[in-house]
C-alpha cells in the first residue's frame, strides 16, 4: 500500500467517510487475511497502525528508480517557443486537486511578472477546466498544459525548477526522477515526499496551503545557485543510498522467503 486515503490525506468529507468506511469494514477482513503488508515509506506506518494493522505484518519497503538518465533528444524550449532567459518550473503528474494544482495557478499568479513558465505535463478530466481557469486569469502566457507525454525527459533536462505542492502522495516517483536528473525541488511538506526529500538539505519542504512559504522557496532556488546546486548534490547521494533499485529488488527476495 502507498498510501491511506482519507487518513494520510483529506479527499473532502464524502470520501474520507467512504474511505474510513472500507477501512473499518472490508478493510479489516482484508488486513487480518494478507500475511504481509508492504508499505513504501515509513512515514505512512502510523496510518497503517490507525487502521489495526500490526507491526508484526507490515514491511517498509520503498520504490527504487533506475540510475540510467536518458539524454535529451527534443528542445522543451523551442517546441514551446520559451526564451533562454526564462526559467521554467516544472510539474509532472495527473492535473487534478490532490495533486495542488489550484496552489500552482496561485504562485503562478503572484509571479507574472516575472520571467518565468510553469510547464506542466500530464492529463486528466479536469485538464480544460485548469486551462480555462488560467485563461480567465490571463496567465496562458506563462502556464503551458502539455498533455500526456512519453519523453519527459526532456522536460527533466530544460527544468530550473519542480514544484510538487500536492495534498496527498504515497511515495513520489517523480521526485525521485527529479533528483536522478538534477533538478532542484521545493514540494509540500507531507508523508512520503518527507521520506524523499529532507528540508533544507535536498530541497525545501513547504506547509500545504503556505503560498508564501512556496513563493519564498521558488525565490530563493531561482536565484542562489549555489544552494540550489548543494540541493541537487545532495539529492543524488540520497537517491542512490536509499533507493536504488537493486537494493530494493534483494529485499522483495527476502520476503518471500519467509
Amino acid at each position: 500500500m502507498d498510501t491511506f486515503p482519507g487518513l494520510s490525506f483529506n479527499t473532502g468529507k464524502k470520501m474520507n467517510l467512504l474511505f474510513r468506511t472500507f477501512y473499518n469494514s472490508f478493510g479489516k477482513i482484508i488486513f487480518s487475511t494478507v500475511d504481509k503488508i508492504i508499505l513504501y515509506d515509513q512515514s505512512t506506518k502510523k496510518f497503517a497502525n490507525s487502521v489495526g494493522i500490526s507491526n508484526k505484518k507490515i514491511e517498509v519497503i520503498p520504490t527504487g528508480v533506475d540510475s540510467k538518465i536518458l539524454q535529451k533528444d527534443r528542445d522543451i524550449r523551442k517546441e514551446f517557443n520559451i526564451d533562454r532567459d526564462e526559467k521554467i518550473i516544472l510539474f509532472i503528474g495527473v492535473i487534478n486537486v490532490r495533486k495542488g494544482i489550484e496552489m500552482i495557478i496561485k504562485i503562478a499568479e503572484k509571479l507574472k511578472d516575472e520571467k518565468i513558465k510553469f510547464i506542466l505535463v500530464g492529463d486528466s478530466s479536469k485538464r480544460k477546466h485548469y486551462e480555462k481557469v488560467v485563461k480567465l486569469k490571463k496567465l496562458d502566457h506563462m502556464i503551458i498544459f502539455t498533455g500526456f507525454r512519453r519523453d519527459v525527459h526532456n522536460f527533466y533536462h530544460a527544468a530550473d525548477l519542480f514544484l510538487l505542492p500536492s495534498k496527498g502522495e504515497g511515495l513520489p516517483g517523480v521526485l525521485m526522477e527529479c533528483m536522478l536528473y538534477g533538478v532542484a525541488i521545493v514540494a509540500s511538506d507531507i508523508p512520503g515526499v518527507r521520506d524523499l526529500i529532507i528540508n533544507n538539505y535536498n530541497g525545501y519542504l513547504c506547509k500545504n496551503q503556505d503560498i508564501d512559504g512556496y513563493l519564498n522557496k521558488i525565490k530563493i532556488l531561482l536565484t542562489n545557485n549555489t544552494k540550489k546546486r548543494l540541493f541537487i548534490e545532495n539529492s543524488k547521494m540520497y537517491l542512490t543510498e536509499k533507493f536504488g533499485w537493486n537494493d530494493k529488488i534483494s529485499l522483495y527476495d527476502e520476503l518471500f522467503k519467509f
